[in-house]
């Protein structure tokens, strides 16, 4: 099963001061611990569904859906400290 993640392979993506073959193989090491079903939230939408997520603190993707279906999406941004 090839590996689907929202931490995917981007065009010129490495870890900075490691050699090309180690950045690619720890990347490879994150995608595959970060994807694990027990990390992973799969919501089924419906009418009426509101989501908030904190983007410090998770990675998020969005499947592509029918397009004679309406999407709203609204973003907000707050101050504050980070997570450290």
């Amino acid at each position: 099963m090839p590996l689907v993640s929202p931490f995917g392979r981007r065009l010129y993506s490495y870890i900075f001061d490691l050699p090309l073959d180690e950045s690619e193989a720890l990347l490879d090491e994150i995608r595959l611990h970060t994807c694990q079903d027990k990390f992973v939230w799969k919501h089924k939408w419906n009418v009426g569904d509101l989501l908030v997520w904190d983007n410090l603190c998770l990675m998020d993707h969005g499947n592509a859906f029918p397009s004679n279906l309406r999407r709203l999406m609204y973003k907000s941004i707050t101050a504050g400290e980070a997570v450290t």
